[in-house]
């Protein structure tokens, strides 16, 4: 990316999306308190620093706002603002209990409290850690060990994170660990190739002998449930049939978001969508039964479209399911962790997903009779007695007006495991 550019996004919290990103484009995520406004400040600075840029919708990118393209002979740079809230938050508690553990076994660290833990942290030479599969992930490490404190939760999940380390030191014993990595933005190499970008390791053990597994972290109470799978609509929905995203909103739309807005095409994008948001604001604030009813009725069309999406091709799905939850990879197994307090277990929904599926002749998905917000899958074998049945929600993730109807169709998919 030119100088120019750089200095200006240097200003900003930002990151180079390698796996968005390609040889002729080079697209990168700005985070921010207030995206529209940074993104008016950025480009301002675009035209006084006299580089030539555009602005134009890239759902893949950035769902229904618009991104900044600036043009070169030979590659264009995307910049995709993106707010900093709730996932942000999320990502700090997750690196506390990947990464911490991580530099704590590379530095052969027994932790003898929470305190003692973080005051090791600090002292780590992240430049010389053969944690990190990048530079820049190792700058942005760094960067996360520094605002750990921050972090609302920061005891309980550095007490997880001594759990994940346990769980290291006696795989150790049982099998001699040669290095660890954190699956940050870049996976590490197996046999002198990238690992995919979709595996769902957060971690990643290399063995003495040459073999390779990711592992997947959750984190939570010894018997409470985390999700398996924590996606969106919009995700689901280009994955398996990208068309239904258009008929969705024309339905959502008819039923619902015609009563904020006159523009069909647009009612979800740009400055309309601001000016839907006002008004759905408007009304929770002073008839919130009526709110929660629309928001009732959308996640029933919601729920609707995910059913027909998963029936719609099974195969297709039961792909899906095998790359999205279990994590399948031939050469590098996941194995998921689960931490709890300053333990962990291994957990077995994924497992047990994972060596169903190959019997599976027939998927039906429905609703739930007891929940506004769950559906459930049933991988049905040869024979109806030979059943496994998945449990799934939709739901709001965002805080403030974008909640509920402010987030329109785009709602978090979560897998909650077996039944």
């Amino acid at each position: 990316m030119p100088a120019g550019v750089i200095n200006i996004l240097n200003k900003y919290s930002y990151e180079l999306k390698e796996n968005k990103s390609t040889r002729t484009k080079q697209v990168y995520f700005i985070k921010s308190s207030d995206k529209n406004r940074t993104q008016n400040d950025v480009e301002k600075q675009l035209a006084k620093s006299k580089i030539s840029y555009y602005r134009k919708k890239d759902s893949g990118l950035s769902g229904s706002t618009e991104v900044t393209v600036i043009e070169y002979p030979k590659e264009s740079v995307v910049l995709v603002f993106k707010p900093v809230g709730g996932m942000s938050q999320t990502t700090l508690n997750s690196t506390i209990t990947e990464l911490s553990p991580a530099l704590a076994f590379e530095n052969n660290y027994k932790p003898k409290s929470v305190d003692d833990f973080y005051a090791f942290l600090k002292t780590v030479d992240h430049k010389k850690s053969s944690v990190y599969v990048i530079d820049r992930d190792r700058i942005a490490g760094q960067n996360f060990v520094n605002d750990f404190p921050t972090s609302p939760r920061f005891k309980e999940k550095m007490e997880n994170a001594i759990g994940v380390l346990d769980y290291l030191q006696k795989e150790n014993k049982t099998n001699k660990i040669k290095n660890v990595y954190w699956g940050y933005r870049a996976k590490p190499k197996y046999k002198n190739k990238p690992i995919n970008d979709k595996h769902k390791g957060d971690l990643f053990i290399e063995y003495q002998s040459g073999t390779m597994i990711g592992v997947s972290l959750k984190a939570g109470g010894e018997t409470t449930s985390e999700p398996k799978l924590n996606t969106y609509v919009n995700k689901v929905l280009e994955e398996l049939n990208e068309k239904m995203i258009h008929s969705l909103r024309k339905e959502l739309y008819k039923k619902i978001y015609s009563k904020f807005s006159s523009n069909e095409k647009e009612y979800d994008k740009g400055s309309e969508r601001r000016q839907v948001i006002e008004k759905l604001a408007s009304l929770e604030k002073n008839d919130v039964n009526q709110y929660n009813k629309l928001y009732d009725i959308g996640l029933d069309i919601i729920r609707k479209y995910l059913i027909e999406v998963f029936e719609h091709n099974f195969k297709k799905t039961l792909s899906y399911f095998n790359q999205a939850i279990v994590g399948k990879n031939e050469e590098v197994p996941l194995v998921v962790v689960k931490a709890y307090g300053k333990s962990y277990k291994l957990l077995t929904d994924e497992d047990d997903l994972g060596s169903f599926i190959p019997k599976v002749k027939k998927l039906n998905a429905y609703f739930s009779k007891t929940s506004k917000q769950d559906f459930f899958v049933d991988l049905v074998g040869s024979k109806m007695t030979d059943k496994l049945t998945l449990k799934f929600s939709v739901r709001t993730n965002k805080a403030g007006d974008e909640h509920k109807l402010g987030q329109f169709y785009n709602l978090a998919v979560k897998f909650n495991g077996i039944k």
